[in-house]
């Protein structure tokens, strides 16, 4: 029966992460083909040697149970079998069983890449019968005879291209210089003498990766920039004998509970900011990940400057001191926003009692400072107020005009506002007045029925009263 497997990757985030299991990536035994044919999907003739014909599943050569394939290559052109990996660990071993037709004939059994370089690029391949030897990458392991089958088991490290090779459970090699130049892709079978017509025979063969290995971290830790409350994650994959222990490190000193793959912080705070690394351990050793640095990014909350105490529907005006690249948004509860910039907001307040100035800060880099409240008690005013005893109005209510009288300690120049209900300035009076009582005429024939707003302010305070024209 045709054993073909593909490796099932597993992808799990926080309980086990992301590791490549131990399993086999792919093996096949050519038994389920026909005799005659060249075996189907997965398998392609890359290169057809001494005929598409001749690339074909036999059963007069084979080691187990009853079929092989046999690869037929004519001077200087070989005959190729490839199977494209589902996947490529970093530390991964094929096996099987070649045999040559020839002594000087040149079977080869490993791992390439067939789109880099003229004709592929080997990275761990095994010669058998090469001028009489069995070779890996030009280095000859031993002696190897025509119409033998042998077993080749090669196991490479992509990480650091090596590779060891054992001939018959028999290591033969061992950290042996494999290519540099790209990454393999796939398993090849492939039969080639640069003077005969050369038959090689292959069974059995399988990919997997391979038992007892100690963890190899083979992601990359990235810096990560954060905003004050943002969640984070951390995560390593890698490949390795279970079961596996994680660690996880901040500045060099362990995270409690922080033993799994992947690392999440939720709701990061300021003190969070710091190196973080994984250091991975099994029975047959450890690995350590590379340092990542975690920024913190918070925008410190500026003091909102404003009047606390204000009398009602009165029009105050509330800033902050801007910090560079930050933006301001003002929200007002208990009166209206009738004006403002980046940094400021006018506001017209409305009846007696609470309100606020909220402010939202946001940073150059989106994040949003902790929010910072002003909070302001509206006063009483009425008609028959007593509590302002420095300004008075008579007639109020009033038809047609009304006289504005105050009294000042001190000579001083006043600036006498005058706002429609809307909190809309309608009028404005600057005079320089004498200490003690002074009164100013308001001429409000042209203006409609309602409710007024006087603000007198002085160099030290504001004073704000209702009138009402009828």
């Amino acid at each position: 029966m045709k054993k073909i497997t593909l490796i099932t990757i597993i992808l799990a985030f926080a309980s086990m992460g992301w590791v490549v299991p131990q399993d086999i990536i792919f093996e096949d035994d050519f038994e389920s083909y026909m005799v005659g044919e060249f075996p189907s999907d997965p398998w392609y003739l890359k290169y057809s040697g001494s005929g598409a014909a001749n690339q074909i599943i036999v059963n007069d050569q084979f080691v187990s149970p009853n079929q092989s394939l046999l690869l037929e290559c004519n001077p200087n052109w070989a005959g190729t079998a490839d199977v494209q990996l589902s996947s490529t660990p970093t530390i991964v071993t094929c096996e099987g069983y070649v045999m040559a037709g020839h002594e000087n004939g040149g079977p080869d059994f490993g791992f390439q890449n067939p789109d880099i370089g003229p004709w592929g690029t080997a990275y761990a391949s095994v010669g058998v019968c090469k001028n009489g030897n069995i070779t890996c990458n030009d280095q000859v392991l031993q002696p190897g005879e025509a119409n033998k089958w042998y077993h080749i088991k090669i196991k490479y490290n992509s990480s650091l291209d090596l590779c060891d090779v054992w001939v018959d459970g028999v290591l033969k090699g061992k950290d042996i210089t494999c290519s540099t130049n790209g990454e393999y892709t796939i398993l090849r079978l492939s039969t080639h003498n640069s003077s005969n017509v050369t038959k090689g025979w292959y069974d059995d063969v399988k990919v997997y990766t391979p038992d007892n290995q100690p963890p190899l971290i083979i992601s990359v830790l990235n810096d990560q920039v954060a905003c004050k409350n943002d969640s984070i994650a951390f995560e390593v994959i890698l490949e390795g004998s279970h079961p596996i222990h994680y660690q996880w490190q901040k500045d060099g000193i362990d995270k409690p509970d922080a033993t799994e793959s992947a690392f999440i912080i939720p709701n990061v705070k300021p003190e969070d900011g710091g190196e973080y690394r994984c250091i991975a351990t099994n029975d047959y050793g450890s690995d350590t990940s590379n340092v990542a640095v975690l920024t913190v990014e918070f925008a410190i909350p500026t003091t909102i400057t404003g009047f606390t105490n204000v009398i009602e529907y009165q029009v105050a005006t509330y800033s902050v001191e801007l910090q560079e690249g930050h933006i301001c948004e003002f929200l007002v509860e208990g009166g209206n926003k009738i004006d403002g910039t980046e940094n400021s907001i006018t506001v017209h307040w409305g009846a007696a009692g609470q309100g606020y100035v909220k402010l939202l800060e946001t940073s150059e880099l989106g994040c949003m400072a902790d929010t910072n409240t002003l909070y302001v008690s509206i006063g009483s005013l009425g008609i028959d107020d007593h509590e302002v005893q420095s300004l008075s109005v008579s007639p109020n209510p009033f038809t047609g005009s009304t006289k504005i009288e105050f009294e000042l300690v001190q000579p001083e120049k006043i600036e006498l506002s005058i706002f429609n209900h809307l909190g809309k300035l309608i009028e404005a009076i600057n005079k320089n007045c004498n200490s003690g009582k002074n009164s100013i005429t308001w001429q409000a024939h042209h203006y409609p029925k309602g409710i007024y707003l006087i603000h007198m302010q002085t160099g030290k305070e504001l004073i704000t009263k209702k009138i009402i024209k009828l």
